[in-house]
């Protein structure tokens, strides 16, 4: 910088400070422009650095000076400068000078390069010619800034681009050297948090934007349009440059990495470049200068600049960062579902993505946050949600289960033990939580993985989040000045209007200006209240959220008469909103509510049941006219909040309302000290009115305690409590709550004191004119009782000095205290403390000090103390605890009272089972912060030893003991262990060890005790010390502990006691648990009593099986539970341990492969049975070669060890085979997978080396290898990207290694021994081929080869191998790729090979596998559709022959019988029968097996399965009614069991047939419709293009035909397009196909006759109207010139078939000429009109005679002036017969039909006439009279000759 100018304006009263920079050309430009104001802060930042700012610059700028010395020339002229402008201001009387406007940009100029002195000095001011200049130059200046700032901003563009490119080059490189160095970690993480910011950037975008088109984004400072947190652009650091202030690049200092940060507190925005921050905010810095940092707010998507110091910078703590990951990873599986909605306009799903998003990212905001401030209790519960959170996603989107530990981490094998992890996934399962905790305890005691008992940030406690919106609501016409008060709260419903509710909450209060705004313009939009810790029993209530609005102003709201400016709270309305919060927990968003309110109409005073009224739709309420009402956001949040955590979600100062009960547990350290007082009423003389009621707490002296009033769960400064009013009312009514916060020290001697205040509307004082006055305290110490109290309302006493608390309260004189008469007070109170108590007996306790000389009163307390209640205990706990504790050491005497006192508590908080889950958090609480009973074990162990030691004579408390010796004992431990630190001693001290061994030895011979009346306490002492025994390490080695746990267990006799024994395995089933087992110290005693017991469950002695009382008892669960809990703390030892532990359990190997064998062929596995199996294959997952070689030495001989072999073999494909675990546990079936290939690893030496060629075991071998690599759980190609990535990452691609072992197995057997497995190994090979892993498919293909090679090598022929692959091929999996992959194979080996012979063979193969192929992906491509059903099964159908042809049998079975599927599912039971019979004509009557098809067909004899086939194709044939057929078979299966002699089931079939038979003669069999459908033009699939088909429909189906074309069919073929023709067609009967009567005489049966018209045809004829040309139509009778086109089709085959659509082979058209068609017309009609005369002839009057009346009208209206008239007026005359001589014989046949139609009317009519009711009498005769009159007429017509 040239120069620096400073200048004086006279006019204006202000100095300017301009720099000049002077360019290369000479040219000055400005580039510093500041005004200088008298209230300037300067300072001198460094030596050379100088700032200054202001309050009315609102800016901040700075300049860098060559030295110091011209930096503090510098500072003196500016301070001169600001002198002299405090004179002006001085002396003008004003507060600053006014400054013109400037940009609230913060500038910082480039170093000068020269001194910094000023041209112009502050004390010489330069002319207004000067000045005018200086100000032009300004105005230049700035527009050449302006213009020089956008030039710089699109270079700055450039330059972002530029380096985002550079970025992303950096970010790849870091990833690849990710590991190499802490701070490429540090970067990757950073950018990696950049990316997540982007991530939601685009969901916003997309969300707000239309599809196709990204939303806009905001300006900088300010959220984009949507306002939702979290759904503002957040970009890369180059983006964010470009938003923001104008500067020069070079003076923001670009972050290497982004810096994640924190808000320490809040900031407000001065300028337009600054954004606001709320406290908890998480940030990221992109750029600092001096002072600031510029950023991003993630929060919001605020992008702009902040100081520095309201941002601490954390880094991420290393433990936290795979839950970040975690949570960024689904972020990103949810970011590619959300595309997918969004492009496919699927917008529900896509905005329900959107919200799951930005929980995931509110959760890692939590998480930041915490992490930032070091509260490792916070972050640990805010980790635990998210995890909670991660897996609530996952399975809303029906993903795959994710176990994760506490810290975030995938829970899989290698950081969770097998069982552990299972039960960790059962939790997230219901369906599995529900069942196993029927069958085993381990529900309750094994945790999520992670497994420690801390308490979890799920509570059970649900917050409702209530953000108020708007009032809008007339106070009344002249309500300028006043206010409204919002009193929010939750009640509950009541029974009925006499209890019609219950308050639960305490009240939130919002104070409203007149026109429904809050004071403080701030608060607009940011009011937040949340009603804290609501309970599921709360939640079953029907809850409301009420509003009270009290106005407060005038005593009338319309009263133009009062003057002063007196204002009274008077009640308005009420506003009630029903709480659904079902409804509300399935939003993931605030949603906004808005409810009216409601007042009393036309009384000045609001009714006090008002609210009663609007319960339950009783009484009079009307909405406040011209009012909308209250608006709110409600929003459900899981588990407990603080206002830090609310911070954390982005809602800054929530105020926290309470709820007026306590929760059902408080921990010890935890207190509350509310009163809540509620002012009902009063009862008043009519002489006082409009008088309100002023609280106030009021010590012994007089004077009112300040600061003891709370509003809005805040502590407030006021002190008095001041009623509304209600106008002119004498018995007022005012429902109104509050809450006081007394010290307990003075709440002891305060009282409440009520004033009763008259009001005036005058500029009158108000005055007192009566007060009343509760005690807080009784006589004996407690607080008062919650209940209502009825006060006495007292005269004021004259005398002031008489006002004073020592005189009305002590005063006992009526005449002096005097009442008013029968006037009262009514108030209730409601005590919520922890630090006052109402019950005397417990506050005589907690007061034990004012007795302690006297023992007798203390032994009476502590008796008094047993009938304490639950809840008092439960408020209490520590400092009754703390009580008793020192009544123990300090008053021995007591001592076993105090013991009595100490269980009882125990006993009365773990009743029930969920109290003492709660019970434990409480107790552990207090044992491990709070207890402080030095000497308490003394007392403790010698109260308990008295009573074991005599447990008849205490029989009652030694069982209240044992419910609580775990308690106990760790109150006797803790209280050693302080024992040890205050006298500097050990647990090993003789005395303290001798009193636990003789306790514990007092135990013992409890046990030992034989006597049936101690059963009860012995079993109780089984239960309960099997987790006490783990405590006592704390004070003993091991191995005692070991010993007095083998005392214990060897003291019990269980010989005839059943129900002491199930105790007893149950016992050993927890120490199993137990770190006992494994210790170093203790596992030589512990181990054998487990496995000695365990395996005689397992393997119990024949004739000494033990029956349990328990029924749920599985010994099983019991014993394969023990050993899965022992393997899984084996699996967390170092090798040398493992090996000592594995020699021991291997006891278990074979006894536990049979039990799990047995549970794997169940034909389901539950829940309870995968727990078992799992527990099992704990023990395979830590199997070493050593120790299975160890074992198999073991095995004396060959077979022993051969079934050995087989039985691990059949296990462990069984369950590689069955759905041991849900589909959704991706982790588990992907560890069982890898459980199964490590154990297949461990045994293949020992099957290749001891397999015996006809043992089955090679070939059972390679199927388990093969079933393990097709399993689905480890097809990682269907999973998404980063669930992808983390298994490929932790067990790689198993498939590839599956295949390599499958390579091994055929290398280790070599040619010798591999024909043991040819050709059974064919279906595993093709499953692998057909997998997309290429490693595997690659491996399948070259043992296949070597299979070829093998095969032609010993037999000189490929058929056996050619045929198993037909017969396996799975033509549903195969896919175009798996065809051309393994068909290209086939080539590459056939093109390899020398020796010709093979070769041609290979040829042959090669060439029946093609066609194969092709066929299955022919069938394959077909959409799976029901419309292309019917090219399905065409497909099928040729399979199926080409399968006959080449004799592939069993493959052509498996596809008919696929083909019957088709046809069951789309309901055609005939062609499915059909296709039964092509199966069954394959059949001999033959003993031979045949193997298992499916359920229907299981492994049975030929001879049963063709019986089967039978009689299912009878059954369809049946259903589909053809009748003749399903005769045909059931006949054909009579007679082959006849001749068998199995007479019961020919009898059977005979019964069938003679139903069918029945249904024969009587059922009628509606007619069948058929069509013909031509696909034409070249759009269609070459399989059906340009060719026609006759489709077989159902009954009474109908379907108009389509307009006809005129087009000839073959000018389609070669269009483009989709052409279709669809015309009914007429079945043409065959004689042949007829059957004839046996006998002459003999007709069959009409309904049968009828069918045959329909079935069993190949021929269907349509006819279409054709104009022929030359021929001019006669427009006076249509029919003499109705030429027609006759088609007539034949297919290959008939109907019924097997197919309901065949293929037409042979087409035929054929002219029709008019006469031809008339006549056929006639006869067909004469037909039909026949056979319903005859119908009707012999059923008589029992059909409708409808039918019969019109079709005889018709007729005899057509010989008028219908077609019949027609005919006869062109076709029988002797002018058509001279014309066509060569139509004489068909003229006459036309007469014939015509005659012959006339005799048929007339026999019709005598049936009419026979039938008719009396009401068509008038219908028939005139029938009857129209026929005779128009048969004359017609014989004349005919009479041509």
């Amino acid at each position: 910088m040239a120069a620096i100018g400073l200048y004086y304006n006279t006019e204006k009263t202000t100095y300017r400070l301009i720099g000049y920079y002077a360019s290369d050309d000479g040219s000055q430009k400005v580039v510093l422009n500041s005004y200088v104001t008298h209230d300037m802060a300067l300072k001198k930042a460094s030596p050379k650095f100088v700032q200054w700012s202001s309050s009315a610059n609102r800016k901040l700028c700075g300049l860098t000076f060559g030295s110091p010395e011209e930096a503090d020339a510098f500072i003196a002229q500016i301070q001169k400068a600001i002198a002299h402008l405090k004179q002006v201001a001085a002396a003008a009387g004003i507060a600053s000078p006014t400054a013109a406007a400037s940009s609230p940009t913060p500038v910082a100029a480039a170093s000068p390069t020269a001194g910094a002195a000023g041209t112009a000095a502050a004390g010489t001011p330069p002319t207004a010619t000067q000045v005018a200049a200086q100000e032009e130059a300004a105005r230049q200046a700035a527009a050449e800034q302006e213009k020089a700032n956008a030039l710089r901003a699109k270079e700055a563009k450039r330059s972002a681009l530029r380096e985002s490119i550079a970025a992303a080059q950096a970010q790849a490189k870091a990833q690849a050297e990710a590991q190499a160095a802490a701070q490429a970690q540090a970067k990757a993480e950073a950018e990696a948090q950049v990316a997540a910011a982007q991530q939601a950037h685009a969901l916003a975008l997309a969300h707000g934007g239309k599809p196709g088109k990204p939303a806009k984004p905001g300006k900088p400072g300010k959220p984009t349009p949507g306002g939702k947190p979290g759904a503002a652009p957040v970009a890369a650091a180059a983006a964010v440059l470009k938003k923001g202030p104008t500067l020069s690049r070079t003076e923001w200092q670009k972050c290497e990495v982004p810096k994640r940060g924190v808000a320490l507190c809040d900031f407000t925005p001065a300028g337009n470049h600054e954004v606001a921050l709320v406290v908890g905010q998480a940030v990221l810095v992109v750029e600092e200068i001096f002072a600031w940092q510029r950023g991003v707010v993630l929060a919001t998507g605020a992008i702009g600049i902040w100081p520095s110091n309201r941002v601490h910078i954390h880094e991420t703590r290393p433990d936290d960062q795979p839950i970040l990951d975690e949570l960024v990873a689904q972020m990103e599986e949810i970011k590619e579902l959300a595309v997918d909605h969004y492009k496919a306009g699927q917008m529900p799903l896509f905005n329900n993505l959107c919200a799951q998003f930005h929980t995931l990212r509110e959760a890692r905001s939590r998480i930041l946050a915490f992490s930032a401030r070091g509260s490792i209790d916070k972050v640990t519960k805010a980790k635990r949600a998210a995890v909670a959170t991660v897996n609530e996603s996952r399975t809303s989107l029906n993903m795959n289960t994710l176990a994760l530990t506490n810290n975030g981490i995938m829970a899989d094998d290698t950081n969770t033990g097998l069982v552990k992890l299972y039960w960790s996934y059962a939790g997230l399962t219901p369906e599995a939580s529900v069942e196993l905790a029927k069958v085993s305890a381990e529900a309750q005691t094994t945790r999520a993985a992670g497994g420690d008992d801390d308490e979890e940030d799920a509570s059970g406690l649900v917050q409702l989040l209530v953000g108020w919106k708007s009032f809008v609501c007339p106070l009344g016409n002249n309500s300028a000045g006043e206010e409204a008060h919002l009193h929010f709260s939750v009640i509950a419903k009541g029974p009925d209007e006499s209890s019609p509710y219950e308050t639960i909450t305490d009240e939130f209060q919002l104070r409203l200006t007149h026109q429904g705004m809050p004071f403080n313009v701030d608060d607009i939009g940011n009011i937040r209240f949340a009603f804290s810790d609501l309970n599921e029993e709360d939640l079953a209530r029907e809850l409301y959220l009420v509003c009270r609005v009290v106005r407060k102003g005038k005593m009338q709201a319309d009263d133009s008469k009062q003057r002063t400016t007196k204002q009274f709270r008077r009640l308005f309305g009420i506003a009630m909103l029903p709480l659904d919060f079902k409804s509300l927990a399935t939003k993931r968003s605030a949603e906004e509510h808005m409810f009216s309110i409601y007042q009393t109409p036309a009384k000045p005073n609001m009714d006090p049941d008002l609210l009663t009224h609007m319960l339950f739709g009783t009484g009079i309420a009307q909405v406040v006219p011209q009012s909308v009402g209250v608006a709110v956001e409600l929003q459900i949040l899981n588990g407990a909040y603080t206002p830090e955590s609310y911070a954390a979600k982005g809602y800054a100062n929530v105020s926290l309302i309470s709820k007026l009960s306590f929760p059902d547990v408080i921990l010890p350290g935890e207190s509350r000290n509310d009163l809540y007082v509620t002012l009902h009423g009063a009862e008043l003389s009519k002489d006082l009115r409009n008088c309100m009621v002023v609280v106030n707490v009021v010590n012994p002296d007089g004077r009112n305690v300040d600061g003891c009033l709370t509003i809005n769960g805040k502590p407030e400064s006021l002190s008095t409590f001041e009623s509304c009013v209600c106008y002119h009312e004498t018995k007022p009514r005012w429902a109104e709550k509050f809450c006081l916060n007394i010290e307990p020290s003075l709440a002891k001697v305060a009282h409440l004191r009520f004033s009763l205040v008259q009001c005036t509307t005058s500029d009158n004082t108000d005055k007192e004119v009566g007060f009343a006055f509760l005690p807080l305290t009784t006589a004996d110490g407690a607080f008062v009782a919650n209940e209502v109290f009825s006060l006495n309302v007292y005269k004021p006493p004259k005398d002031a000095g008489k006002l004073s608390p020592t005189y009305y309260l002590t005063e006992t004189d009526p005449k002096k205290l005097v009442p008013r008469k029968q006037e009262t007070i009514t108030v209730s109170i409601q005590l919520t403390s922890t630090l006052l108590t109402q019950n005397t007996s417990l506050n005589s306790l907690l007061m034990w000090h004012t007795i302690s000389h006297d023992e007798r009163k203390l032994s009476e307390i502590l008796d008094r103390f047993l009938y304490l209640s639950k809840g008092e205990i439960v408020l209490f706990f520590q400092d009754i605890y703390d009580v008793l504790f020192e009544l123990l050491e300090k008053k021995p005497g007591v001592s076993k009272a105090v013991y009595d006192a100490l269980v009882f508590i125990i006993g009365i908080m773990t009743e029930d089972r969920a109290a003492g889950a709660e019970f434990r958090k409480v107790i552990d609480v207090y044992i491990e912060q709070h207890y402080r009973g030095v000497m308490a074990h003394q007392y403790l162990i010698a109260s308990l030893k008295q009573y074991v030691d005599s447990p008849k004579q205490f029989r009652k408390q030694v069982q209240a003991s044992i419910k609580a010796v775990e308690y106990i004992f760790r109150l006797i431990i803790r209280s050693r262990l302080l024992y040890n630190d205050a006298y500097q001693t050990t647990s090993r001290e003789p005395q303290f060890v001798n009193s636990m061994s003789e306790l514990l030895s007092s135990f013992n011979a409890l046990m030992e005790m034989d006597d049936r009346v101690l059963l009860g306490i012995q079993t109780l002492a089984l239960r309960k010390f099997s987790t006490l025994f783990i405590e006592l390490t704390r004070m003993f080695e091991y191995g005692e502990v070991a010993a007095f746990v083998a005392q214990f267990l060897g003291a019990v006799k269980t010989d005839n006691a059943s129900k002491l024994y199930t105790e007893k395995i149950k016992f050993i089933r927890s120490l199993a648990r137990s770190e006992l087992v494994v210790h170093p110290g203790s596992r030589e005693t512990i181990l054998p009593l487990i496995t000695t017991e365990m395996l005689a469950l397992l393997e119990p002695v024949a004739g000494e099986e033990r029956k349990y009382d328990d029924e749920s008892f599985d010994p099983r669960v019991a014993a394969i539970g023990a050993i899965g809990s022992i393997c899984d703390q084996v699996g967390t030892l170092d090798d040398e341990q493992r090996r000592v532990l594995m020699s021991e359990l291997m006891i278990f190997f074979r006894p536990l492969t049979d039990a799990l064998s047995s549970l794997l062929q169940e034909d389901s596995i539950g829940f309870t049975s995968s727990q078992l199996v799992t527990s099992g294959m704990a023990l395979y997952k830590l199997l070493k070669v050593e120790n299975l070689l160890e074992y198999y030495a073991s095995l004396g001989s060959v077979t022993a060890k051969l079934h050995l072999l087989q039985t691990i073999v059949t296990f462990v494909t069984q369950f590689a085979e069955k759905q041991v675990y849900p589909a959704q546990w991706l982790t588990f079936n992907v560890i069982k997978a890898d459980i199964c290939l490590a154990i297949a690893g461990l045994i293949m030496d020992l099957v290749v080396a001891d397999a015996t060629p006809d043992s089955g075991l090679l070939p059972a071998y390679f199927s388990l290898l093969a079933r393990v690599v097709t399993s689905p759980a480890i097809q990682v190609e269907h999973l998404g990207a980063a669930t992808r990535k983390r298994v490929l990452c932790r067990w790689g691609d198993l498939r590839a290694r599956g295949a390599s072992m499958l390579v091994e197995l055929w290398t280790k057997l070599g040619d010798a021994r591999v024909g043991a497995l040819i050709p059974s190994i064919i279906g595993d090979l093709l499953a692998v081929m057909m997998l997309s892993c290429e490693a595997a498919t690659a491996s399948a293909v070259d043992i296949l080869c070597w299979v070829f090679k093998w095969e032609y090598a010993s037999a000189k022929s490929l058929l056996r191998v050619e045929v198993e692959i037909f017969d396996r091929y799975d033509a549903e999996r195969a896919d175009e790729e798996f065809g051309s992959r393994f068909l290209g194979a086939l080539d590459a080996y056939i093109a390899s090979l020398t020796d010709e012979g093979f070769k041609t063979k290979m040829e042959e193969t090669k060439s029946n596998l093609g066609r194969l192929v092709a066929l299955t992906l022919e069938l394959q491509q077909l959409p799976d559709d029901p419309l292309f059903d019917q090219d399905r099964i065409a497909a099928i159908l040729e399979l199926t022959s080409y399968l006959l042809s080449i004799g592939r049998l069993e493959a052509y079975v498996r596809q008919v019988l696929h083909l019957v599927e088709l046809h069951e599912a789309g309901g055609t039971f005939a062609e499915a029968g059909y296709a039964l019979l092509m199966y069954a004509d394959k059949l001999e009557w033959s003993p031979e097996i045949v193997p298992y098809l499916s359920p229907a067909f299981p492994e049975q004899t030929m001879y049963e399965r063709k019986r089967a086939v039978l009689q299912k194709a009878a059954v369809n044939l049946d259903k589909g009614k053809v009748y003749e057929e399903a005769v045909r078979v059931y006949s054909t299966l009579a007679a082959e069991l006849e001749g068998a002699m199995a007479y019961a089931e020919a009898a059977a079939a005979l019964q069938a047939k003679a139903a069918i038979l029945s249904k024969v003669a009587t059922e009628e069999r509606f007619e069948t419709a058929y069509y013909r459908i031509g696909y034409f033009g070249r759009s269609f699939a070459p399989s059906i293009r340009n060719k026609e088909f006759i489709l077989r429909g159902k009954p009474l189906e109908q379907i108009r035909n389509l307009p006809p074309n005129k087009a000839e069919r073959s000018e389609y073929f070669e269009q483009d397009g989709l052409f279709i023709q669809i015309a009914k067609v007429d079945p043409v009967v065959d004689p042949a196909t007829v059957p004839a009567a046996p006998y002459p005489g003999i007709e069959m049966p009409k309904a049968q006759a009828e069918y045959f018209k329909q079935a069993y045809v190949r021929t269907f004829r349509s006819s279409r109207p054709w104009k022929k040309p030359g021929v001019v139509k006669d427009k006076s009778n249509e029919f003499a010139t109705l030429w027609q086109i006759r088609t007539t089709v034949s297919i290959d085959g008939s109907f019924p078939g097997v197919l309901t659509r065949a293929v037409v082979v042979d087409r035929n058209d054929e002219e029709v000429s008019p006469l031809d068609g008339a006549v056929e017309s006639l006869v067909d009609k004469n037909a039909e009109v026949a056979a319903m005369i005859d119908t009707y002839a012999a059923a008589g009057a029992s059909l409708n005679l409808s039918p019969l009346t019109m079709a005889l009208n018709g007729i005899i209206l057509a010989f008028v002036n219908g077609g019949t008239s027609m005919f006869s007026d062109y076709f029988i005359t002797k002018n058509y017969i001279a014309e066509n001589p060569q139509d004489k014989d068909k003229v006459e046949q036309l007469r014939d039909q015509i005659r012959l139609q006339s005799d048929i009317v007339g026999r019709g009519l005598g049936v009419h006439e026979k039938l008719v009711s009396a009401e068509m009498r008038a219908l028939h005769d005139t029938l009857v009279t129209s026929f005779h009159e128009n048969r004359e007429g017609l014989e004349a017509q005919l009479a041509y000759t």
